[in-house]
């Protein structure tokens, strides 16, 4: 049951009751609002809202179709459309409570979204430089969740995309540190055996 999985969750939150209730009653109705040839298309677009920064979220990572959930999400109140913000505990119980098996697919997808708009980000080209700006708080969200035995996810288009967002913090806005410890997180993960399962 849900209320079961949020005591079990393992990911160090907790969360009202009524709260765990009520999003798993939303979770079921959303699948009245999808498309018929994908009903878990808007499941989808919140599990990739979970791994994002909460707020100023740019909607142009988003499809059409997936545009179109943002409002049916809306309408639920779990986003906000004046810029596209989350709150960031209906992120946490998504991806503690509803993320299923999907969690790497979907964090691969978003990073496919995200590196597509920071591949137009040129380091010597200050027009470009917007670009970083807007993205890169989003794609470091992102990175924060890669965890113990994602080796695979950490060596892949999430590395890749982590490391173009370390040249723009380090080179355009001079945030040494926080290009560092993106780039270190993904190395502790390749790098780290994964612990025995008890």
């Amino acid at each position: 049951s849900l209320k079961a999985r949020a005591k079990k969750s393992g990911g160090g939150n907790e969360y009202p009751e009524s709260f765990v209730q009520v999003l798993g009653l939303i979770w079921q109705r959303l699948v009245d609002f999808a498309d018929e040839g994908d009903p878990s298309g808007i499941h989808t677009l919140l599990r990739k809202l979970a791994f994002l920064y909460p707020d100023d979220i740019p909607s142009d990572l988003f499809d059409e179709t997936e545009k179109r959930y943002l409002v049916v999400l809306r309408k639920f109140s779990l986003v906000s459309l004046e810029s596209v913000s989350v709150h960031a505990m209906t992120q946490d119980a998504v991806r503690d409570l509803f993320m299923g098996r999907s969690r790497i697919s979907t964090m691969n997808a978003l990073a496919a979204s995200l590196q597509t708009k920071m591949n137009r980000f040129e380091q010597h080209k200050k027009a470009t430089h917007f670009i970083g700006a807007r993205y890169v708080r989003h794609v470091r969200m992102l990175v924060s969740h890669v965890r113990e035995g994602d080796k695979e996810l950490a060596r892949g288009d999430i590395r890749r995309l982590a490391c173009n967002s370390a040249d723009y913090l380090r080179d355009v806005v001079c945030h040494f540190q926080a290009a560092q410890i993106m780039i270190e997180n993904l190395l502790v993960t390749i790098f780290t055996a994964p612990k025995p399962v008890r």
